[in-house]
């Protein structure tokens, strides 16, 4: 599983990525979990009050934790490394050198970076937020939907032929 996070060499097909994205979901629940803790961000009470049609209003009572700018800026950095790695094997299979992901990624830090710092550079923050979002959308497409380049490429063998 190690290599699947930290090595950037070589190709993997769509079922080893999705299993990699579940990865760093778990991992991700974990650095927010110990970020919270650290004080990089803050957890409440939440009361939620419902009513639907003629029935009496519902209560649901529930706790909200939220990571401040910095803690935000600081889980993207400390999940950059895996994520890249998996998401860069991806596009090894389907025979691209990843620079459309590192358009993405440079987006979406120097944005939360901006919102760390509390610049609020209005339409240029639009335009990285802009850009994250439809980079996201394009990558989602393919790097977990389309299939990989069949047969050897010149990042290494199909995953599909040799797992």
């Amino acid at each position: 599983m190690l290599k699947l996070l930290f090595d950037t060499n070589g190709r993997i097909g769509r079922a080893r990525f999705w299993l990699g994205m579940v990865l760093l979901l778990i991992g991700g629940f974990v650095i927010f979990g110990v970020l919270v803790a650290l004080g990089f961000g803050h957890t409440e009470s939440v009361t939620t009050t419902t009513t639907v049609g003629s029935n009496p209003p519902a209560t649901t009572e529930g706790w909200k934790s939220t990571l401040s700018p910095w803690g935000n800026f600081i889980f993207q950095v400390v999940e950059l490394y895996p994520g890249l790695a998996l998401c860069l094997k991806r596009r090894h299979d389907r025979d691209n050198a990843g620079y459309d992901l590192m358009v993405v990624t440079f987006a979406a830090l120097v944005l939360a970076l901006f919102n760390a710092l509390d610049l609020g550079l209005g339409i240029l923050s639009g335009l990285l937020g802009a850009v994250v979002f439809f980079g996201l959308f394009y990558l989602f497409v393919v790097l977990g939907l389309l299939r990989g380049t069949p047969g050897p490429n010149r990042f290494g063998a199909d995953p599909l032929l040799n797992p």
